[in-house]
């Protein structure tokens, strides 16, 4: 039998460079386990602590049922009178303002315009009366001279 050369090729593969694929294979791989075992953690916390209330508030909150039971009349009579004295009266108060709302808003930028325009107008008043008097002062000067002078022939 002849034997025929035979050629052995290895195939070496370079390893993953530190910056694509570590982060992918801990989001793909680990993220989850670690997600699943902080939960599985922190519920245990919660159902620990939550028996610890309950077990020590039972004495505590058992006779509430009781006493709701025998107030029951006392809290009905108490919400009715809320219903007919506080919040119906509130509800009517809301509705009302809410309804004259455009008036009030156009009554009140009505008084802010007249006020305004008023304080404009007696400003530009009292400047054209001070120029008229200033002006006027001379000329009773001369007239009130001329009357003493009359007056004292």
């Amino acid at each position: 039998m002849a034997t025929s050369p035979t050629t052995t090729t290895i195939i070496t593969s370079t390893p993953p460079t530190q910056d694509s694929a570590p982060i992918v294979i801990f989001f793909t791989h680990y993220l989850p386990a670690v997600y699943s075992i902080l939960s599985r953690i922190a519920v245990s916390f919660i159902q620990v602590f939550t028996w610890i209330i309950r077990t020590s508030t039972a004495p505590i909150l058992f006779p509430i049922p009781i006493l709701a039971y025998v107030f029951a009349p006392v809290t009905v009579l108490a919400e009715i009178f809320f219903e007919i004295f506080i919040a119906t009266p509130y509800y009517v108060v809301v509705y009302l303002l809410d309804l004259f709302y455009p008036v009030y808003v156009f009554c009140g930028i009505a008084c802010i315009v007249g006020a305004s325009i008023g304080l404009a107008a007696r400003v530009v008043m009292l400047y054209f009366v001070d120029t008229i008097v200033e002006s006027a002062k001379p000329v009773e000067a001369v007239e009130s001279r001329e009357k003493d002078s009359y007056h004292g022939d």
